[in-house]
């Protein structure tokens, strides 16, 4: 897997096919994830075109590319004064277990770096009444490479014009890292 490289798509354009294909694989892996937590109905979507473009133009996506195909993204952005924030992390399921997630995520916190950004943070959807496998897997790997809790907030409070789609009661918890 030496061949994986890290574009920044607002400095390498990607064609819409392949950014069609991007929505797809997005939206099956969430809904494949956090099924439990949306309708099935078709009515939920974790993201669109038009919304994967606004964020390339506002130069918040980094893609994982092998072979020019896109095999996993990131999204990082400055949340707020010495804070930068990253979420939408997916890898391929055909390409898990070769330390993507961990290159996605270093490539992020580098550009909070770079851009002098001292800490870095994520949103972890939960549910608040059962535990999930994937999320407990990924709060603990998280937790590994330094990120730690620090709040938990509602999902309502965050994102109030999604509170109608979610099917159980959910908050986020926030977990930052101090980067040297």
């Amino acid at each position: 897997m030496n061949n994986i490289i890290i574009i920044n798509p607002n400095l390498e354009p990607v064609s819409d096919e392949k950014l069609i294909d991007l929505v797809d694989l997005i939206n099956q892996i969430f809904l494949d994830s956090e099924g439990e937590l949306w309708p099935h109905d078709g009515t939920y979507y974790r993201t669109t075109i038009l919304e994967i473009k606004s964020f390339i133009e506002k130069d918040y996506l980094r893609f994982a590319l092998i072979n020019n195909q896109i095999i996993g993204m990131i999204k990082v952005y400055k949340k707020a004064e010495n804070l930068g924030c990253f979420g939408m992390l997916l890898v391929d399921p055909e390409f898990r277990k070769h330390k993507l997630g961990a290159l996605l995520v270093g490539n992020a916190e580098e550009w909070c770096k770079h851009v002098g950004l001292n800490n870095i943070e994520l949103e972890l959807l939960v549910a608040n009444d059962f535990e999930m496998e994937e999320k407990v897997m990924l709060r603990k790997w998280y937790a590994r490479i330094g990120y730690k809790l620090i709040d938990t907030v509602s999902f309502e409070s965050l994102y109030p014009s999604h509170a109608d789609l979610i099917q159980v009661p959910c908050s986020f918890e926030i977990m930052r890292k101090k980067l040297n």
